[in-house]
């Protein structure tokens, strides 16, 4: 529904009637004022009903007040636990439950999951969360009598973060501001438990973290620094004792994890058993594989059973060697190189531990805990002041089906039970139109805006964070019918491109735009930027993207600046690169229209976009920029890296020349042909030393850039020594020459990657993309990663609405009720053909809000 402002029509839009034609009333209860609000454009229902069994969001508005209610209910909780042990383990217990909850997120699933309030308490995984969450447990009876209005996911990251900020030094690690509600809860999850990372080492780490769920090593060190809290227990995970040196440390959330992590003498015990890491004679203090695995190569340790120990020249104050497991100290545990991707992990460690405070690693914490917490969530929101009511946002469910009987058969009654529609509101800094309170955000870092309240209340302050520079965005809703519109306007602009290869390039152009903006994204940064509508024209990085958007006769800015000026640059982009896509697919087979969502804010300024794009030297520079920073997997750069399939380079903007593919005319076919041309090609070095790259054949015209090129084949040492080589090396044109036609290349095959290399996934998802009888299998991945792609760093986007219609009903003016909880009924009389009808409301002006509607059959008309 679309809310806005002081009256309000009523269109044809998602209700179900069946029945012959009959007249039905319409009763709405709303709450008016006399005060202005902030525009709240459209947002279609997100509850799912259906076989998953997912039940409601949070079911009223989140305030801050409720979370600090939280907050104060779990401390008490802690206090009342006296046993020293007893409560080091429900501290870590409770944070273990909210991260063991989105630990299930696998987005390639049909049943991604994330935070969702259920895991699966008879997996060994999750063994000792019965102890947290269960029947008769306090933490459940606490849901279940205050707070059962809540989902049980949201309830279970705010108590996390209730127990790390009540356990941080200071109480310097308050997330709060950055928490987002509306997860959905799911009744049964199974499966779940076996999708946690195990026990064994970094591989699975990297499997869950960085593959799985999209984080960098930096997060993933960070997420496991909740070690800090909390306690093993052999008797429920056959592992004993604290991360840190006690019981009193261990209810500490600091960075003591690392520092004993990288200071202490570990050595491996139980081999054979529940394997782990120990230090000192006690006993009581532990590391997991994980863990070590952060600092130390310990993956042949851990496959042979063969012992080490982290540091193996310490020795106690009485002369003992602190590697109290006699092979273990005469074996040092090995370092990761300096070329290993996992040495990012052991800097990490190193760097969260380091500094005069913990400001380092709550910081790093902070950032990856609240990624990890909203994975596979689009539409969350934050916490409500109680005295802000600008910007109502409604979301409810989906209406109900309602079969009306014909008059004679019962007398006049309600057939819809009232449905409450808590207002679920969201602010949005420089919300559009001409209402009181619109904030502009400037280029300072903090700024204040007095919001007009209830007439009786005084004006309030609310400070906003600015990142700088960021506008507003699409100024009204966003139709089917604008986005159509904009499909039909790139197809005309492209038709009027008579010279092919300057539609090649128009057409890539587009497709590259997008993609650069959105290139941009680093969630470590202040300015996380993505999709944007900005780039750094004066960057290599971008050369010839200013022949696509300049000021001033370039056609698709003239389009946007003369018909789209309302809608943002950034979704204007996405948008038309969709449209080229989809006009160029095989058959219109790849249509994203169902998966774009709007909403994204436009930058006037980004500099230093350019240069964190990726370079074209290589791979190394694909995992920095798509899995670590972006958060994407192999297979998902892999295709999204298939947009080379459409456009061409040209020497005299980056020095590169010509196709990824045969042709101009087939650089103007979205296709598979690209990871075709990349395996079944003799690909040779060529301007080695300058702009170099790869092209095949005789004439030069047909090119691949090292980032293409790497995809299948390992050619780090070839490109940082110049030292050339040829794809396939044995094959000839019909005239018997070398299709190798540098000779040195001719007589060196490019390496391919090993089997444990984790850049094999690359290459297979080449293969798997070139294959079958048609582009399905490439589509469905593209389709995927775009959509991800072009949705990074944006938490409020919001699905493409239906147009309202050509049909009103009526329009009715909203009474003011002199307050945000005083509430009035009004009513209207409809009437309907007979069949199935969808019917919805457009408000066309603020200051109102509405708390539930009926339909009832009018009888005496």
């Amino acid at each position: 529904m679309i809310w806005n402002p002081h009256n309000f029509q009523l269109y044809l839009l998602e209700a179900t009637l069946i029945n012959t034609m009959k007249s039905v009333i319409i009763t709405f209860s709303i709450i008016a004022a006399t005060v202005g609000g902030v525009f709240a454009k459209h947002y279609d229902a997100n509850y799912d009903i259906g076989p998953e069994h997912r039940k409601l969001q949070t079911d009223r508005s989140f305030t801050v007040d409720m979370y600090d209610s939280i907050e104060e209910d779990i401390a008490t909780l802690t206090r009342s636990i006296e046993d020293e042990e007893a409560r080091t383990h429900f501290l870590g217990g409770i944070v273990r439950l909210a991260a063991h909850d989105f630990m299930d997120f696998d987005p390639s699933s049909f049943a991604p999951m994330g935070s969702d309030g259920c895991f699966d308490p008879d997996h060994p995984n999750n063994n000792g969360l019965d102890e947290i969450w269960c029947d008769d447990c306090p933490y459940t009876l606490l849901h279940q009598t205050k707070y059962s209005h809540i989902s049980r996911a949201d309830f279970w990251v705010v108590s996390a973060n209730a127990v790390i900020y009540q356990t941080s030094v200071d109480n310097a690690l308050d997330m709060r501001e950055t928490f987002l509600w509306g997860r959905k809860d799911r009744d049964s999850c199974m499966g779940s438990g076996q999708r946690l990372p195990g026990a064994s080492g970094c591989q699975q780490i990297e499997a869950k973290f960085l593959t799985t769920m999209g984080l960098s090593w930096r997060e993933a060190v960070a997420l496991l620094g909740a070690h800090t809290i909390g306690r093993g227990n052999r008797d429920i995970s056959g592992h004993h004792g604290t991360w840190k040196d006690s019981n009193q440390d261990a209810q500490v959330f600091d960075k003591q994890y690392f520092v004993e992590l990288t200071e202490n003498a570990w050595w491996m015990r139980n081999v054979g058993g529940p394997q782990d890491w120990t230090t000192g004679r006690s006993g009581d203090q532990m590391m997991l594989n994980t863990d070590i695995c952060l600092v130390y190569d310990i993956d042949e340790n851990v496959g042979t059973g063969t012992p080490c120990c982290t540091i193996v020249d310490r020795t106690f104050p009485d002369g003992e060697n602190q590697c109290l497991e006699q092979e273990a100290a005469s074996r040092r545990c090995s370092r990761y190189s300096q070329d290993d991707p996992r040495r990012a992990a052991r800097n990490a460690v190193i760097e969260y531990g380091g500094g005069d405070d913990n400001s380092r690693f709550y910081s790093a914490f902070k950032t990856a805990w609240t990624k990890a917490t909203n994975l596979g969530h689009n539409n969350l929101f934050p916490l409500e002041l109680p005295w802000i009511d600008e910007a109502v946002l409604l979301r409810q469910p989906p209406l109900p089906r309602i079969v009306l009987p014909r008059a004679t058969d019962i007398p006049p009654q309600l057939l819809v039970d009232p449905m409450s529609f808590e207002p679920h509101r969201v602010y949005r800094p420089g919300a559009m139109g001409d209402c009181p309170g619109i904030l502009k955000l400037s280029n300072t870092s903090l700024i204040a805006v007095k919001y007009s309240r209830i007439p009786s209340l005084d004006p309030m302050v609310l400070p906003l964070q600015s990142t700088g520079g960021a506008k507003l965005q699409t100024d009204r809703s966003f139709t089917v019918d604008m986005y159509d519109s904009i499909e039909e306007d790139i197809a005309t602009l492209t038709r009027s491109i008579e010279d092919e290869e300057a539609r090649t390039h128009f057409l890539g152009g587009i497709v590259r735009l997008a993609a650069h903006d959105f290139m941009d994204f680093d969630p470590s940064s202040f300015a996380p930027m993505g999709s944007d509508g900005c780039f750094d024209p004066d960057h290599p990085n971008n050369n010839g993207l200013d022949e696509i958007w300049c000021d001033d006769d370039c056609p698709l800015t003239l389009l946007h600046q003369t018909k789209y000026s309302h809608i943002s640059r950034a979704d204007f982009w996405v948008v038309s690169a969709n449209a080229v896509i989809y006009q160029t697919s095989v058959d219109n087979a790849l249509d994203m229209r169902e998966t774009f969502l709007w909403g994204r804010k436009d930058r006037d300024s980004c500099m230093g976009s350019g240069q964190r794009l990726p370079g074209e030297s290589g791979c190394k520079q694909i995992e920095a920029k798509f899995l670590t920073r972006m958060g994407l997997s192999w297979r998902e750069a892999v295709a999204l890296l298939g947009a080379h399939t459409i456009g061409r380079g040209n020497r005299d903007i980056s020095g590169h020349h010509g196709t990824w593919k045969d042709s101009n005319q087939d650089a103007q076919v979205f296709d598979k042909q690209y990871f075709v041309e990349l395996t079944e090609n003799a690909w040779w070095m060529r301007n080695v030393g300058g702009p170099q790259d790869w092209t095949t054949g005789r004439s030069g015209d047909q090119m691949m850039l090292n980032t293409d090129i790497c995809l299948v084949y390992d050619i780090d040492e070839n490109v940082g020594t110049g030292t050339t080589c040829c794809t396939i090396v044995d094959r000839t044109f019909p005239d018997g020459e070398n299709q190798c036609l540098e000779q040195e290349a001719a007589s060196r095959r490019c390496s391919r990657y090993s089997q444990d290399d984790p850049r094999r996934a690359a290459r297979n998802a080449v293969i798997e993309y070139g294959g079958g009888d048609d582009n399905s299998r490439f589509y469905s991945a593209f389709k995927t990663a775009w959509t991800k792609a072009t949705n990074l760093g944006h938490n409020n986007l919001f699905p493409l609405e239906l147009p309202c219609g050509s049909v009103v009903y009526g329009e009715m003016s909203i009474p003011a009720t002199g307050g945000y909880q005083t509430w009035t009924t009004i009513s209207h009389i409809v009437t309907l053909s007979a069949g199935e009808e969808s019917f919805g409301i457009l408000a066309t002006g603020s200051g109102w809000n509405i708390n539930w509607f009926t339909i009832t059959e009018a009888f005496d008309l």
